[in-house]
C-alpha cells in the first residue's frame, strides 16, 4: 500500500486565418487547475495508488523533525530509490504518468501539452524532493532545516499534482483507502475474499480494479 503506510501557455499563430478557424484564446489559467479542458478524468483505481504517495509524505513530515528516526529513513528511501528501473521511485512516476494518459482532453494540442507538462512536473518536483531528502540524511551530520526542507517540498510536489485532480476524485480516493484499511483486519496491506466482504458493493468494485490494474 502507502510507502510508508508549464507551463504558460505557448503562444498561437496570430494570423487572422488561424484567429477565425480556433476559438477565443482564454487567459492562463490560475496555479492549481488544469491547463486544458478536460472531459472526464479516470476512475478512482488510477488515482488512489499515487494518492497513497501523499499520505507516504504525510508520514514522513510527521518523523522527519526526529534525529533517531533519521538512520530508519534513510534506509527506507534507499529502499524507495534503490532497485533501477523497478524502483519505487519509477513506480509513482509510472502511476502518475498512467493517470495521466488516461484523461480524456477538450481543447487544442497545445492546451493539451502544457496540461500534461504541468502533471509531469509536479511529479518530478516531487520525487527530487525525495531524492534530495535522501541525500541530507546520507551528509556525514545531516542538517535538522536540510532534511525538513526537502521533506516540505515533496509534500509540495504531491500536492500541486493533486490540485490538478477534481477535489472530489481526491476525496473519493482517500474514502476507498479508508475503507481499505478499515476492512484490512490483519493488516497485511491485502484484502482476503472474507475482508473484502467488509466494503460497500461500489468500494469493493472499485478496490477490485485497483488490484487489476496495479496489484495489492
Amino acid at each position: 500500500m502507502a510507502l510508508l503506510a508549464d507551463m504558460t501557455r505557448r503562444g498561437l499563430v496570430t494570423s487572422l486565418l488561424a484567429a477565425a478557424a480556433l476559438p477565443p484564446l482564454r487567459p492562463a489559467v490560475a496555479a492549481g487547475s488544469a491547463a486544458a479542458r478536460v472531459a472526464l478524468y479516470p476512475p478512482v483505481q488510477y488515482l488512489e495508488p499515487v494518492y497513497e504517495l501523499k499520505l507516504s509524505l504525510d508520514a514522513l513530515a510527521a518523523i522527519a523533525p526526529e534525529p533517531t528516526r533519521w538512520p530508519a529513513l534513510k534506509k527506507r528511501l534507499d529502499a524507495f530509490f534503490g532497485g533501477g528501473v523497478l524502483s519505487e521511485c519509477n513506480y509513482y512516476a509510472g502511476l502518475a504518468l498512467q493517470y495521466t494518459s488516461q484523461i480524456k482532453y477538450d481543447d487544442l494540442p497545445v492546451f493539451v501539452d502544457a496540461d500534461r507538462k504541468s502533471r509531469q512536473a509536479a511529479m518530478e518536483d516531487c520525487l527530487g524532493s525525495m531524492g534530495e531528502l535522501r541525500e541530507a540524511l546520507g551528509a556525514p551530520a545531516p542538517v535538522a532545516n536540510q532534511v525538513t526542507s526537502a521533506v516540505a517540498a515533496a509534500q509540495k510536489g504531491i500536492a500541486s499534482w493533486l490540485a490538478l485532480v477534481p477535489q472530489e476524485d481526491v476525496a473519493a480516493a482517500e474514502r476507498l483507502f479508508v475503507a481499505v484499511r478499515r476492512a484490512d483486519v490483519d493488516r497485511n496491506g491485502k484484502l482476503s475474499d472474507e475482508e473484502a466482504k467488509a466494503l460497500a458493493s461500489d468500494d469493493r468494485a472499485a478496490w477490485a480494479a485497483r488490484v487489476a490494474l496495479v496489484g495489492d
